[in-house]
């Protein structure tokens, strides 16, 4: 078994792409260049509000009401344009790791 390309899009469970969205954005700030989501909010024209809201989604289930996969598959979209080194991952045990 091997790891495979994780495609936010064709993931239909938005607690899963929360987790996914929070890990891509927490190891975005970690990182030495230390993207916050409202440099991302600046960058993508998405307010900062959203990318929390989306974030915190699988944590929070009252900031989760409304939220859609149809909201991760844009937000994704718009950070993966911007960002084209960031690549994603699946284990075969499901786990989706990152790599720039």
């Amino acid at each position: 078994m091997t790891t495979q390309r994780f495609h936010p899009t064709r993931c239909r469970d938005a607690h899963r792409l929360s987790m996914t969205l929070d890990r891509v954005l927490s190891r975005l700030e970690d990182d030495p260049v230390g993207l916050t989501c409202r440099a991302l909010g600046y960058d993508t024209g998405i307010p900062e509000s959203v990318w929390t809201r989306l974030r915190e989604a699988h944590r929070r289930p009252d900031m989760a009401a409304g939220v859609t996969e149809t909201d991760f598959h844009i937000a994704f979209a718009n950070l993966l344009f911007r960002y084209p080194t960031i690549k994603l991952w699946t284990t075969p045990e499901g786990t989706v790791f990152l790599e720039f």
